[in-house]
């Protein structure tokens, strides 16, 4: 399993980050996928700066969104992770 982070994520799904061949490597190794729930949010916040930026066109944002929307993760809600975090 891997606990994916929406760095990671951006990088696989944009097509010309400085590392979208490298998380795309990593990703695809094993393809049960784990997150905190708000990674869905924090990558399509990622795509859209991007976009605004100037640093990805519309139509790269929107393949990005497509795929976003269609990645099978196990999110696991954040509150259940606080306890982890200060263990």
């Amino acid at each position: 399993m891997i606990v994916v982070d929406a760095s990671a994520l951006v990088e696989a799904l944009i097509p010309n980050g400085a590392h979208s061949e490298w998380a795309r490597e990593r990703l695809s190794g094993d393809p049960a996928w784990c997150a905190p729930d708000y990674l869905i949010a924090e990558a399509f916040a990622a795509v859209r700066g991007l976009q605004l930026g100037g640093k990805l066109t519309s139509e790269a944002a929107d393949e990005a969104f497509d795929a976003l929307s269609a990645v099978f993760v196990d999110l696991v809600p954040t509150q259940r992770l606080v306890p982890s975090c200060v263990s």
